[in-house]
């Protein structure tokens, strides 16, 4: 049960903060108390589980790989471990600590920037030499969560709180009054802005209200989820011009239906400051951040026309979702970035069945 819970909790906090993880990973175990029950899921319910913490292949990768530990059990070092899927280097030396006592090196960011300061080393080769001299010969568990503690509670990046640090008489960056200079930090570059439109296909039955998805058949970013039928924002050199009906008729084209009726969402208001200067404050838009870049979505509304004889029946990967009473879709496993893009849309239907913005 232990390997499990740390396994668990290793893959949840690749690239996703320890606030972001603490609000999930309670929720997660109890619907996934143990290995087997993780290996007999649907992927589908997983993802739904996995909703918020971003980087959803991390998910689809923890879902194979339990199958397989269902099967052979738990690895027991550094190479069994690094065997499953979705298993770095990382996380394969962390798991061999943590769960097995192996003595290994562990240097997560926290655990990098505490070594680099007790050493007063910038050199990443060179801090690996010197955290394989003073682990200890036993009890590497225990060693490597402490110092995991340690340089996330006491040994932070802005302000260290030396005052308070059982180790600062070992310290050179301490003893030097240079803690600010270790470890150095790079300057993150600039991420990119890419633009892209998101559908809004809407069918009435009376007053119920259905929304078309699809399930995303890639294995890269948002794979396998559920997702509005969109542009392709993952081409690292769109650029796509809004302004274009051949872009526009493009989208549709993809669609299983030829009528509908077409129309940008406009007037929604989102303040200046978590737009691109470049833009104005008042767009129909969604500005998500991914790790290497933004995006922009461009909200467009579709609806079948009465009548029409394809409206209704659609094939895979496409199907339509009734909204709920609160004109959400909680049974769906939804990126973060299609939930932006359903808030944003009710608050603009919202906006104009009251009269306050226009289509």
């Amino acid at each position: 049960m232990r390997a499990y819970r740390a396994w668990v909790a290793e893959t949840m906090l690749q690239q996703t903060t320890v606030s972001t993880v603490l609000s999930r990973y309670r929720p997660f175990l109890a619907r996934f108390p143990s290995v087997d029950a993780l290996a007999a899921a649907t992927l589908e319910s997983l993802l739904h589980a996995w909703q918020g913490l971003g980087y959803y292949a991390r998910a689809r990768r923890l879902h194979e790989a339990a199958k397989r530990v269902s099967v052979e059990g738990f690895p027991s070092c550094h190479a069994e471990w690094r065997a499953l899927a979705g298993v770095g280097d990382y996380t394969a030396s962390a798991l061999s600590a943590l769960v097995g006592g192996r003595r290994v090196v562990v240097m997560d960011t926290n655990i990098r920037r505490l070594y680099a300061r007790l050493f007063a080393e910038n050199d990443g080769g060179r801090l690996a030499e010197l955290a394989e001299r003073v682990l200890p010969a036993r009890a590497c568990g225990d060693y490597t969560q402490a110092l995991m503690d340690l340089g996330a509670g006491v040994c932070k990046a802005r302000e260290p709180r030396c005052g308070n640090c059982p180790v600062r008489g070992f310290c050179e960056a301490y003893e030097r009054d240079a803690t600010g200079d270790f470890p150095v930090v790079r300057a993150k570059p600039e991420r990119p802005l890419r633009r892209a439109t998101v559908l809004f296909v809407v069918r009435r039955e009376g007053e119920r209200r259905f929304l078309l998805f699809c399930k995303s058949e890639r294995e890269g970013l948002l794979g396998g989820l559920s997702e509005l039928p969109s542009s392709d924002f993952r081409d690292k050199n769109l650029r796509e011009d809004w302004n274009s009906e051949k872009v526009l008729r493009k989208i549709f084209s993809r669609l299983p239906m030829k009528t509908v009726r077409r129309r940008c969402l406009g007037g929604a208001r989102v303040l200046p400051s978590v737009l691109p200067s470049v833009l104005p404050s008042v767009l129909p838009n969604v500005l998500h951040g991914f790790t290497h870049f933004r995006l922009l979505l461009r909200l467009v509304e579709a609806e079948v026309v009465e009548g029409a004889s394809n409206g209704g029946d659609v094939v895979a990967p496409y199907f339509w979702q009734e909204m709920d009473r609160e004109g959400k879709f909680s049974d769906l496993a939804l990126s973060t970035l299609m939930r932006k893009a359903l808030a944003a849309y009710a608050e603009v239907r919202g906006g104009v069945e009251n009269g306050l913005y226009q289509c």
